[in-house]
C-alpha cells in the first residue's frame, strides 16, 4: 500500500527558457568567441515571466493555502536569487508554512544525462541539493525523475542522501505505446524489477509552469490576455486541490502491484517540440560542424571543446522550447522522425558521436600534439556496436 498522505496534490515545475537561436551556431565557426547563449535576453524574459506568471501563481497558493510540490533545478534557482528577489521571498514563506515541498532536479535540468552518464546527473542532483540547503536551510524531500529511468539503480550513486526519495512524472493521458528499441541500453530490457523500493516513488501527473497552459511558451509570453490565462490556471490547481481532499481516503486505502514493469509511453502532445527542435538543432549542427572541421581544424577543436563544455545544458528537454516549431507543425513541410523524446535523444547523441568519431579519425595526430582530450559527457553504453 502507498502512502499518499506524504505527497502534496499539486505539483509544478519551473523551467529557464534560454534564448539561443540556431544562427549563432554559424556564428561560433567563423567567430569561436561569440556566445552560445543571449545571457541578458535569458534575463530579461525570465523576469517577465516571473512577474506576469510565477509570482502571480504562487501567491494564489498562498492565499488559499494550499499545499504543492515545486520541482527545482539547481540552475533555475540561481536565477532566481539573482533576478527575482520577490519570488524567492515567496517560496520561502510558502516553505517556513510548510505549504511548498521542495523536489530536487539535476542542476541543468537534464535528467536525460542519465542514459550515458549517471555518475555526472548524481553530480548535478547533488549540486542542486547544496544550492537549496544554502537558500532554504533545509534538503529536499524527494529527486525528480522521468519514470522510464526508474529502471536503472540510480540509488547507489546518491552517496549523499542515505535514502533517495523519487517522484516520477506519468505523462500525459492520450499515450501510445513506445516504439524505440530500449533493450539496447543497460538495463532497459522490459522485465519487472521487483528490487525497486515502491514505498520511496510517487508517480503523478503535474503542471508545468508554464508549459501546460500555453503549448508555445515564446509565442504567449507577450499576450495581452496573460493575466486572464494565470487566473484560469490558478483556479484549475484550486480545483484539483479540492478533489484531491474530497477523494483523500479513497486514495489513501489504493492498493498497487507488488511488481513495477518499465513501460515507457509517450505523448505527441507533450513531445512535438521536442523531436522537432532536437531535429533542426542538431542537424545543422552536425552537418556545419563536420563541414568546418576539413577547413580549419584547430579553431572548430576548440568550437567542439566548447559544445562539450555546455552539453549538460543542452540535454534538458525544456531548453529547446525557444525554437519556432511553426514551421514543422505543417505535414506538408515535416515529417516528424521521431516517436519519443528518448528517441530524439539518442539521435542527438548520434550527431555528438560523429563530431567525436571525426576528429579522432581526420585529427588524431594533431591531438597527439597538442594533448588534448575529447570528453562529450558520453559514455557508450556496453552492448551497443562500436
Amino acid at each position: 500500500m502507498r502512502n499518499f498522505e506524504r505527497i502534496n496534490p499539486v505539483t509544478l515545475r519551473i523551467s529557464l527558457y534560454k534564448i539561443y537561436h540556431l544562427a549563432s551556431i554559424i556564428d561560433r565557426i567563423s567567430n569561436s568567441q561569440t556566445p552560445f547563449l543571449d545571457i541578458k535576453e535569458t534575463e530579461r524574459v525570465f523576469d517577465k515571466i516571473s512577474q506576469e506568471i510565477y509570482i502571480p501563481i504562487f501567491r494564489f497558493i498562498d492565499l488559499y493555502d494550499l499545499k504543492a510540490n515545486l520541482i527545482l533545478s539547481g540552475e533555475v534557482l540561481d536565477m532566481i536569487a539573482k533576478k527575482s528577489p520577490e519570488l524567492l521571498n515567496i517560496f520561502l514563506d510558502l516553505v517556513k508554512k510548510r505549504n511548498l515541498s521542495l523536489v530536487a532536479d539535476a542542476y541543468y535540468g537534464d535528467s536525460l544525462t542519465c542514459l550515458y552518464n549517471s555518475n555526472l546527473w548524481a553530480q548535478h542532483i547533488q549540486k542542486t541539493y547544496k544550492i537549496i540547503n544554502k537558500i532554504f536551510k533545509i534538503n529536499p524531500q524527494r529527486i525528480f525523475l522521468p519514470q522510464i529511468y526508474r529502471n536503472l539503480e540510480l540509488e547507489r550513486l546518491l552517496s549523499f542522501e542515505k535514502t533517495p526519495r523519487f517522484l516520477l512524472q506519468n505523462r500525459g493521458k492520450r499515450f501510445k505505446k513506445e516504439q524505440i528499441m530500449l533493450s539496447n541500453l543497460r538495463r532497459f530490457d522490459g522485465n519487472t524489477v521487483s528490487w525497486i523500493n515502491e514505498e520511496n516513488d510517487i508517480e503523478l501527473n503535474f503542471f508545468f509552469v508554464p508549459d501546460d497552459m500555453f503549448n508555445e511558451v515564446n509565442s504567449l509570453i507577450f499576450e495581452k490576455n496573460l493575466p486572464t490565462v494565470v487566473r484560469a490556471f490558478s483556479m484549475e490547481i484550486g480545483v484539483k486541490y479540492s478533489r484531491f481532499l474530497l477523494n483523500k481516503t479513497k486514495r489513501a486505502t489504493k492498493e498497487m502491484r507488488k511488481k513495477t514493469r518499465i513501460n515507457e509511453k509517450y505523448s505527441m502532445y507533450l513531445y512535438n517540440h521536442l523531436q522537432r527542435s532536437i531535429l533542426r538543432l542538431w542537424g545543422y549542427a552536425d552537418f556545419l560542424i563536420s563541414s568546418e572541421i576539413n577547413n580549419r581544424s584547430g579553431k572548430s577543436l576548440e568550437f567542439v571543446k566548447d559544445v562539450a563544455k555546455h552539453f549538460a545544458g543542452f540535454a534538458d528537454p525544456f531548453y529547446l522550447n525557444y525554437l519556432d516549431t511553426k514551421i514543422f507543425l505543417n505535414p506538408k513541410k515535416e515529417i516528424t522522425r521521431f516517436n519519443s523524446p528518448y528517441e530524439a535523444y539518442l539521435n542527438m547523441q548520434a550527431c555528438v558521436k560523429n563530431i567525436e568519431i571525426l576528429l579522432k579519425n581526420r585529427l588524431g595526430h594533431f591531438l597527439e600534439c597538442t594533448g588534448y582530450t575529447l570528453n562529450l559527457y558520453i559514455t557508450r553504453p556496453r552492448n551497443l556496436a562500436t
